[in-house]
């Protein structure tokens, strides 16, 4: 899920994800190298287009960060958002008996 929200903000940025993510670039770093980004409002929409793209504008929130933080840093509180979703998620099913057979079992009295 990472991979695609990645993709997704590489995309709204107009740029290939292999230009922007393990590099430690800034967000400023980032900004400059978009063709089509101006500002930090045209970042943060890009968050959000990758939000609403892969159906996450409800369980996300866009983390408050600087310029100055590399977009990794966004990116891995981005994976860790997601991380606490999926186990909340996956509680869920187990709760409720909704789960995957190869993955768990769950006992019906």
């Amino acid at each position: 899920m990472i991979d695609a929200f990645k993709t997704s903000v590489a995309t709204k940025l107009n740029l290939f994800p292999n230009e922007i993510y393990g590099h430690g670039l800034s967000l400023a770093d980032v900004l400059a190298k978009s063709p089509t980004a101006i500002n930090s409002i045209d970042m943060m929409e890009s968050f959000a287009f990758a939000m609403a793209e892969n159906g996450l504008e409800d369980e996300l929130q866009i983390p408050a960060f600087t310029l100055d933080h590399s977009i990794d840093e966004v990116m891995e509180e981005i994976k860790r958002q997601l991380k606490s979703i999926t186990s909340s998620v996956d509680e869920k099913k187990i709760l409720t008996g909704i789960v995957d057979e190869s993955t768990a079992s769950v006992q019906r009295n």
